[in-house]
């Protein structure tokens, strides 16, 4: 369950409130200030009740990372993880803004994707991330970057092989003359 992946070290209790709809997991906001001055905040602790539409919910866990993609900088508010039941019930609606499927090994990726991307083409505004396709992508710009290291490389080690030619070079006639003065 995504839940208890946000928070694995809940006790029994917690993770049966989490599922019954009674508790939720807390993700504080970022603690800044301008010059000397704090900017007030909530911040909400394991235990606290808190009111979440017409229910009471208790602080059941607090989570350190960000709930949402793009969404480790500022986080202006308290964020809330709560079971499937307590975010329908507040839209009205059983959409979700976010969805993280994890599939298993030995999936077909191709039929997945296929049937998410149908699904996305019937919803207006929507849009997914496949994160395999980004690792992959991200693998490929990476050997691209390297790729242009080794050609820069390779040009500062042709220069340098210049240099140490014209120096040669460039010494060999004063060098002759150095030999001929011993003789």
């Amino acid at each position: 369950m995504q839940l208890q992946i946000y928070a694995p070290d809940l006790s029994a209790q917690d993770k049966q409130a989490l599922n019954n709809g009674t508790g939720c997991l807390v993700k504080n906001p970022i603690v800044f200030s301008y010059g000397d001055t704090p900017v007030e905040h909530t911040v909400l602790a394991v235990g606290d009740m808190i009111r979440l539409g017409d229910r009471t919910l208790r602080v059941a866990g607090l989570i350190d990372g960000p709930i949402t993609i793009n969404n480790d900088g500022f986080i202006n508010g308290v964020q809330l993880i709560v079971n499937d039941e307590i975010y329908c019930s507040l839209p009205g609606d059983d959409s979700y803004s976010e969805i993280y499927p994890t599939l298993q090994d030995g999936v077909d990726t191709d039929a997945f994707e296929n049937w998410l991307g149908n699904w996305c083409r019937g919803c207006p505004g929507t849009h997914w991330l496949f994160w395999l396709q980004s690792s992959n992508e991200i693998a490929e710009s990476f050997k691209q970057i390297k790729m242009l290291c080794q050609v820069l490389i390779l040009f500062i080690d042709i220069i340098g092989i210049l240099n140490i030619i014209n120096t040669v070079y460039s010494s060999l006639p004063f060098l002759f003359r150095q030999l001929r003065k011993l003789r």
